[in-house]
């Protein structure tokens, strides 16, 4: 899978072209040894029926994934789990999934203003990590600000499909000295882990510049292959998983737990449950799966 489209014979068991692809979302959240659970998780399969909310100008059936990494409390992932499908809804620019990179940079844009009001209104210091993700058939968005992840598995293959916000990113790092901050003890302004989020007024506070901390997420678009007889997944995790195992692990995992129970809310569980046995931090992630409905088949040289 890459975000480009495959040459034929790319794949050695044969991949799918036109395909008509059902999306089905599996999420669950385990709270970590150390303090409540300061993640949250949210997706819905289709944004046209979204309660509470007049009729929208998109007419395809579009789903919505995310992941918030919480600390210093849980009202910062809290309030975007609530609010940030709801911002991409209403975002002017929402017309069709074509445009859905930018409907996803407005609802990280218009979380990050509300949230900050309400965070100097009432001295409230929590931030969180969040990675999004728009999907309709085998093309999907994500954004991300932060170290919540993304990897996919194709047939057999596994592939990385989002880059950590870390001050030990070349490119972080500049940006940061750049905004005139400091990194100590690997952590910006000697505090933050990751280099992007939400939230973290007193963080902010003590930055020297607004673009230190930032929410500004990475865009990346893909369209996924889908393999004949194997399952195509997307796992969108936050890092209580991805310190316990590798991407490859994670996705055996899921894997596995598909092929046994075709259920993707049991392998999101079975993930969040093996990653919690090695690592005590909060275990969360939301499990998009590939359904192929009907499609023609492209044979493989």
């Amino acid at each position: 899978m890459s975000s480009k489209k495959p040459e034929d014979g790319d794949s050695p068991v044969g991949s799918f072209r036109n395909p008509d692809t059902s999306i089905r979302l599996g999420l669950f959240s385990i709270e970590g040894q150390s303090h409540t659970n300061e993640d949250r998780v949210f997706a819905v399969d289709d944004l046209r029926y979204v309660p509470n909310l007049p009729p929208t100008q998109v007419n395809e059936r579009i789903s919505f994934a995310s992941v918030f990494d919480g600390h210093g409390g849980d009202r910062c992932s809290e309030y975007l789990s609530r609010n940030l499908h709801l911002k991409a809804i209403v975002s002017a620019r929402f017309t069709s999934f074509a445009s859905a990179a930018l409907v996803l940079e407005d609802a990280f844009r218009a979380c990050e203003e509300e949230w900050n009001a309400i965070a100097e209104s009432e001295e409230e210091f929590s931030g969180s990590c969040a990675i999004a993700a728009l999907i309709m058939g085998n093309s999907i968005v994500l954004a991300h600000a932060g170290d919540c992840r993304a990897v996919a598995r194709i047939g057999k293959s596994t592939v990385q499909l989002t880059k950590d916000h870390r001050p030990s990113d070349p490119a972080e790092k500049a940006r940061i000295y750049a905004a005139g901050g400091v990194i100590k003890g690997g952590r910006v302004m000697g505090v933050l882990a990751p280099s992007r989020g939400f939230g973290d007024l007193d963080v902010k506070r003590k930055a020297p510049s607004p673009l230190v901390v930032v929410s500004t997420p990475d865009i990346n678009t893909y369209t996924l292959d889908l393999v004949r007889g194997l399952p195509t997944f997307v796992i969108l995790a936050t890092d209580g998983i991805w310190d316990a195992m590798s991407p490859e692990k994670a996705c055996d995992v899921v894997g596995k737990s598909l092929a046994k129970h075709n259920d993707e809310e049991a392998a999101a569980r079975k993930l969040c449950q093996v990653a919690a046995e090695l690592n005590s931090d909060d275990c969360s992630c939301v499990v998009v799966l590939c359904v192929v409905v009907h499609a023609c088949l492209r044979a493989c040289d």
